[in-house]
């Protein structure tokens, strides 16, 4: 699997039975779970039904989109892993769609991989392919793309997807179904001119307390450090993030006076590193 991909999850969801069973090319559209599908999977009476899921049924998203948040135009990776711990379901399916807070469809879904996925709903949503719905040694992993619109892109996006693990004897029962979704934020820095974007630690020098702001900051933990010249750790702690104005506020007045480099870092990618000076 690829760990270069960041994990996440997402709504992905089955074609009925008899899209799966009779029509194995794909699933219909509008069954994700999400907004746009009215909420709906196809865990219903007449169509999969079954047992709910288990810890062995694993529906894991993938994605290169940052934590910090998308970028309008960009074209994302997104990878669907479906494992049957118990390697007892033979067949599988899936489809996704990728929708604003309203339930708009938004961006592009892209078919990079046409041999396993195929798009239906006028490319509102991917699916599987009739060579891919099966699940050899209980594993099997669907490849697509996300490109975001470049025009009036939405403050949130939600990749849903529903998934279903068959049991292959052709009937609407005995299928399970699991359906999850994840949500990206736009990055907040995008749009930012020069003159709004913004770093700053201070006051500096400082007896010992600093702040550090920057326009990239987004609410929720941040990691600081301050590192003395010799590049020994001297401090090292989480902060909560309110805002990017807040920034994070550091004490350290049991600190040794003397010059130090401050490192900022969060969701692992470093966002300042500057010299300052507890006097």
């Amino acid at each position: 699997m690829k760990n270069a991909l960041l994990l996440v999850s997402a709504a992905f969801i089955f074609g009925c039975a008899l899209h799966l069973l009779a029509n194995s090319s794909g699933a219909p559209a509008g069954r994700t779970g999400s907004e746009a599908s009215n909420n709906l999977t196809c865990a219903a009476a007449g169509c999969h039904n079954g047992p709910a899921p288990t810890a062995d049924h694993q529906l894991t998203i993938l994605t290169n989109i940052p934590i910090n948040g998308y970028a309008p135009g960009f074209t994302y990776a997104i990878d669907v892993d479906l494992d049957d711990l118990q390697n007892a379901r033979p067949v599988c399916g899936f489809s996704a769609s990728v929708e604003d807070g309203f339930g708009n469809h938004v961006g592009t879904l892209v078919v990079s991989d046409p041999g396993t996925v195929s798009s239906n709903g006028q490319s509102k949503y991917v699916t599987h392919r009739s060579a891919s719905n099966t699940l050899p040694n209980g594993g099997r992993r669907y490849s697509f793309q996300w490109t975001a619109p470049s025009a009036n892109p939405p403050a949130q996006i939600k990749i849903y997807v529903a998934g279903n693990f068959a049991d292959g004897t052709g009937s609407t029962g005995g299928d399970v179904i699991r359906a999850v979704s994840s949500s990206f934020a736009l990055d907040p820095s995008i749009g930012l001119t020069e003159e709004e974007s913004f770093r700053s630690i201070y006051p500096n020098p400082s007896p010992g307390a600093f702040t550090a702001v920057d326009s990239k900051l987004v609410p929720g933990p941040a990691r600081v450090r301050l590192f003395d010249l010799s590049g020994r750790v001297a401090l090292d702690r989480l902060e909560r993030v309110a805002s990017a104005t807040e920034g994070v506020k550091l004490e350290a007045y049991t600190l040794p006076r003397g010059m130090y480099v401050l490192q900022l870092e969060q969701f692992g990618k470093e966002l300042i590193r500057e010299r300052v000076l507890l006097n």
